[in-house]
């Protein structure tokens, strides 16, 4: 099967396939649900961008950040703000794993724009740039990140699996969560 040879690429594949060989494409999840419209602008990335990126993304140096948005299997989007000159205040990297799933490989938005709708627009950005193309969008999250995880049940995706024990550097184990778009 096409899906299962693609699929063994996935980060999330453990807790997506359960250990039984079937997949879990029909999750559970609630569809999506609306979404807070904020003072600010989604665009694609460009490596004009990664300086911005770098400045509030702990995780990713400028050479990263330019890596990422120039890797051909990558899209990154950057979230504006509106009100402060355009600055970046958000970004999400994304790969497409055929035939139909999306990974959010990073998602960041700065301190000062948190819980004011910039990730939930990121994420739906990348959702809708695939669009019908994608029935199932994956991500990992720290499992003490009860902010993330928010955001993520919000926006309907769902918890699968069990924590994978020392998934970052720092020794912290991360959720493997995923949406089904197929429900929207």
């Amino acid at each position: 099967m096409q899906y299962e040879m693609t699929f063994k690429h996935c980060v999330a594949r453990q807790a997506l396939w359960g250990g039984n060989g079937k997949s879990r494409r029909n999750l559970n999840a609630k569809p999506h649900v609306g979404l807070l419209s904020p003072a600010a602008t989604v665009r694609e990335a460009t490596a004009d961008d990664a300086n911005a990126i770098a400045a509030f993304d702990r995780e990713y140096s400028v050479c990263q950040a330019r890596e990422e948005i120039e890797r051909g299997i990558s899209r990154v989007h950057v979230a504006l703000d509106d009100g402060a000159g355009n600055e970046v205040v958000g970004w999400l990297a994304a790969w497409l794993v055929p035939p139909y799933e999306l990974q959010i490989i990073q998602i960041t938005v700065s301190p000062a724009m948190r819980r004011q709708g910039v990730g939930s627009m990121l994420l739906q950005t990348a959702i809708d740039t695939y669009g019908p193309s994608v029935s199932q969008v994956v991500l990992e999250v720290r499992e003490n990140n009860v902010a993330a995880c928010g955001l993520y049940e919000k926006v309907g995706f769902a918890r699968l699996g069990a924590v994978r024990k020392n998934y970052y550097a720092d020794g912290a184990g991360a959720l493997c969560m995923a949406l089904n778009t197929e429900a929207r």
